[in-house]
């Protein structure tokens, strides 16, 4: 039985009876006219992973190895490159892997880093700011970033903290300690509804007269208001 092997430039993505087929093309030129299509093949990938070939672009195109007479079939497609992720082949290390979108920009990865222990979703917003969301093996952490804000969960000192970069909540052991204008009960910008620890005030007694706001605070410690 003769196999004739090919690698040659990946087409469209098609499905027929449930099946993924990738269509192969031959080019011998830089138009149009110069494509020979060389039909449709079976995919044949690793379990739980399917993927849609990107179209050829003045950076680089897919391609894959495609074998000829085998069972039958007329193309099956055993792997698959794009000649545009040399980017992410150059930040690996030895041990990593990275799952990424097929496009030229890999505007979507999931990277598994064996030196660091990580492994971290990434994409990036409409404008261009990096999401993240990252499983820190070696420091234990857990994170959550995007756009200047983030949260970290730390279990080395029981710790959890929430910030949008101008204020912040953080969660350790049995306190909670607020960072920026806490308003209770208004709008933003309400300079009544301000809120501050005033230590000096009995619990259960009115933050304020008139504001009509009592606190059964710990003993020593209640809650002020500020007006303006």
């Amino acid at each position: 039985m003769k196999i004739d092997v090919a690698i040659l430039e990946l087409g469209a993505l098609a499905l027929r009876r449930g099946v993924a087929l990738w269509q192969g093309i031959k080019r011998s030129g830089d138009s149009d006219e110069d494509i020979e299509p060389m039909g449709d093949g079976d995919v044949f990938q690793g379990l739980g992973l399917t993927s849609a070939p990107y179209p050829s672009d003045g950076n680089g195109k897919a391609e894959g190895i495609g074998l000829r007479g085998v069972g039958g079939r007329l193309l099956s497609w055993i792997g698959a490159r794009d000649t545009r992720s040399a980017a992410i082949v150059g930040n690996l290390k030895p041990g990593d892997t990275v799952v990424h979108s097929t496009g030229p920009q890999q505007a979507a990865q999931i990277q598994l880093k064996e030196e660091k222990r990580q492994v971290a979703a990434v994409t990036k917003d409409a404008s261009g700011k990096t999401m993240v969301v990252l499983l820190d093996g070696n420091s234990g952490k857990f994170q959550i970033v995007l756009n200047g804000m983030m949260i970290d969960m730390d279990p080395s000192n029981k710790s959890i903290t929430l910030t949008n970069g101008a204020a912040s909540i953080l969660m350790q052991g049995g306190t909670i300690a607020l960072d920026g204008n806490v308003i209770l009960g208004g709008k933003i910008g309400d300079p009544v509804n301000k809120v501050a620890i005033a230590p000096g005030l009995p619990p259960g007694v009115p933050a304020a007269p008139g504001i009509g706001l009592t606190f059964g605070a710990a003993p020593g410690v209640a809650v002020a208001v500020l007006g303006g």
